[in-house]
């Protein structure tokens, strides 16, 4: 008594249940007028000029007046006459007016006509596999039709996506511009006195512009953009490395303009192990799944979607291959993308197969997938897909040829740049967490702060040779290769100012965020992620708590002076947080080669000194050039 309850009925209509990135219904075929009498049939059947009034001439795009389409050069639009013309399947469905509608027909490579709904407001792009009416135009008042005529010249554009105004990147005054952080303006100010702070900046924001530039000819096509993106498969799940680069992905949809919504199929997929380190405090500390890209499991991927000659953008990782099992999923997915006409663009990879045998055989479905879909022919127009490794791209050459292949630095770039956070540091203070709580054999990291902190991973990708045995054993190892590795490195004088038996270290990874977080009492955590706003956000309404995430990530680099690792965006997140760090690469050198796709973006990317890491060859050779970085970190202004 005293409550009311109300429940939603019902469904979304036809073939668009469930997803809500596809609320534009089909095309319609526009009303066909009666018969025209006798006499006007051989002036319809032939086509003559029409008259001044019916004839409508639009030459190609003024660049001084817009900058949103290409035209092809020498070829313009003619209308013949009042009516509709064409039929599914269209090239691309956008709003505009005639001349707008004209101008972007012009501007589409394959385009030969469009028709547009007057009242609508809408146009309906035809080329040479679209449907003709019995006769063109139709003469169905309302509709309006126009024909590509004209010998199309040699392009004469500078670059194959529109001239625009490019999105710049520069980080604003102090902090703005800073995801996640909580940083004082003092400690900003020390920040930006370190030496090769410039550089740095310089080098991270071309690494942006690389990105976007090498995927402007999508991003910008107003055909695409017609509708919102959608993102497939984003990571949701506890490895912040994923997270990173779901977070990019949306970052640089955000910096260019772009709405989207998102599907999963495995990484954001509700099944997936969470736990709730918070309990009661912050039950959507791991967010919640988005919409199932297909129906039911056995249904195909997209078979309800309704959406047509959109964008989908593929999750980015590094797990095209066999190591993880999840290529097979995204293979097929493409099946459903392809087969409602959408360009798919997947996002940066790294490719590695195990099995010779297996490789082949899903690049000989892929290809059937496209030749099934589309088209061969269309399969370099509409599939995009992009690596991040030299190698990587070298191989999709071979296995792919029938898409676009192109070498894209890593999205967590898109990040931009993470300033210091000390948030944490003034209040943990708190006892060693519930080692129930702990899902690793890391230990229990209380203490504020570390001169060397193991940030590593602990499967199947590593090649560190630890110390045998189990942790303490481990631990015991490690310090005295520690101990060892300074004591001689203080003799030959290749580092000066550290008390060797004082050097102090942890071990760690990314499911280690939740024991710092733990380190606080339950009151500290609420206010904490209550009263935490990140600076510089992207324009983000989705299920996932990417703050929340990100929060717990930046405490726990925080923990360290200097960074050991061999996660390839452990090493990233190191280099956006402007931290001293060493990494070990892992089994097929994925940190070397994709750092070095992303920064070849700039000569300011070079110099490993300003950006303050080094490459080690193992865990000895780490714990070597850590503590020259720790030694020169003590010489850093206060």
């Amino acid at each position: 008594a005293g409550w009311s309850c109300g429940f939603v009925v019902g469904e979304l209509p036809g073939k668009r249940d469930g997803f809500p990135w596809s609320a534009i219904p089909d095309p319609p075929s526009s009303p066909v007028a009666p018969a025209p009498s006798t006499q006007h049939s051989p002036s319809l059947r032939t086509s003559p000029a029409p008259s001044s009034e019916q004839q409508l001439q639009i030459p190609a795009v003024d660049p001084t007046t817009t900058t949103r389409f290409h035209p092809r050069p020498g070829l313009s639009i003619e209308t013949r006459g009042p009516g509709g013309c064409g039929m599914a399947p269209y090239l691309a469905t956008i709003p505009g007016s005639l001349e707008e509608c004209s101008q972007a027909c012009l501007s589409l490579s394959g385009c030969t006509k469009f028709q547009r709904d007057n009242a609508e407001a809408m146009c309906y792009l035809a080329g040479a596999d679209s449907g003709s009416q019995p006769r063109e135009p139709n003469g169905s008042a309302g509709w309006s039709c126009g024909f590509v005529v004209g010998v199309e010249g040699p392009s004469t554009s500078p670059t194959p996506y529109p001239t625009m105004e490019p999105w710049r990147g520069e980080l604003p005054e102090k902090k703005a511009g800073f995801p996640w952080s909580t940083t004082s303006e003092h400690e900003l100010n020390r920040w930006e006195q370190q030496p090769g702070y410039r550089q740095w900046n310089e080098c991270l924001r071309a690494i942006r512009h690389r990105i976007v530039e090498v995927l402007a000819d999508k991003l910008f096509d107003p055909f695409l953009r017609s509708q919102p993106v959608l993102l497939v498969d984003p990571a949701y799940h506890t490895n912040v490395g994923d997270n990173m680069l779901s977070y990019g992905e949306v970052m640089l949809l955000d910096k260019l303009g772009w709405k989207h919504s998102e599907c999963f199929i495995h990484m954001s997929h509700p099944s997936l192990p969470e736990a709730n380190y918070f309990g009661t405090v912050l039950p959507k500390h791991f967010g919640s799944s988005t919409k199932p890209c297909r129906a039911r499991k056995g249904t195909p991927y997209f078979a309800n979607a309704g959406a047509r000659n959109g964008l989908a953008l593929w999750h980015a990782g590094g797990n095209w291959g066999d190591l993880w099992g999840v290529n097979e999923q995204r293979i097929e997915s493409f099946r459903g993308l392809l087969s409602k006409n959408m360009t798919v663009i997947g996002m940066p990879q790294s490719l590695h197969y195990v099995n010779a045998a297996l490789k082949q055989q899903e690049a000989n479905k892929l290809r059937q997938i496209v030749q099934s879909t589309i088209g061969l022919e269309r399969g370099k127009r509409q599939v995009v897909l992009t690596w991040r490794q030299k190698d990587s791209y070298a191989l999709a050459l071979k296995l792919y040829p029938f898409v676009d292949n192109r070498l894209v630095p890593d999205i967590a770039f898109m990040m931009g740049q993470i300033a210091p956070s000390i948030q944490l540091s003034r209040v943990r203070q708190a006892p060693e967490p519930d080692p129930a709580k702990m899902r690793h054999w890391f230990p229990k990291l209380h203490k504020p702060r570390v001169d060397l902190l193991f940030m590593c991973r602990q499967d199947k990708e590593s090649r560190i040779q630890w110390p045998p045995g189990g942790w303490p054993t481990r631990k015991t190892g490690l310090q005295q290769i520690i101990q060892r590795v300074c004591e001689g490195m203080s003799a030959r004088h290749e580092i000066v100012g550290i008390a060797c038996s004082k050097v102090t270290f942890n071990i760690a990874d990314w499911g280690s965020r939740e024991a710092v977080l733990d380190a606080l009492s339950p009151d500290q955590a609420g206010k904490f992620s209550q009263g935490f706003q990140p600076i510089g956000q992207a324009g983000y309404v989705g299920p996932f708590n990417y703050n929340t995430r990100m929060a717990g990530a930046v405490e726990l680099m925080e923990m360290g002076t200097v960074i050991i690792c061999d996660r390839l965006h452990t090493s990233i997140f190191s280099l956006l947080s402007f931290k001293r760090h060493v990494f070990i690469d892992q089994m097929y050198q994925k940190l070397k080669r994709t750092r070095e796709v992303a920064f070849e973006a700039s000569g300011a990317c070079q110099d490993e000194d300003a950006l303050r890491y080094k490459q080690a060859t193992g865990l000895e050779d780490a714990v070597a050039k850590a503590l020259v970085q720790l030694a020169a970190s003590k010489q850093e202004p206060e």
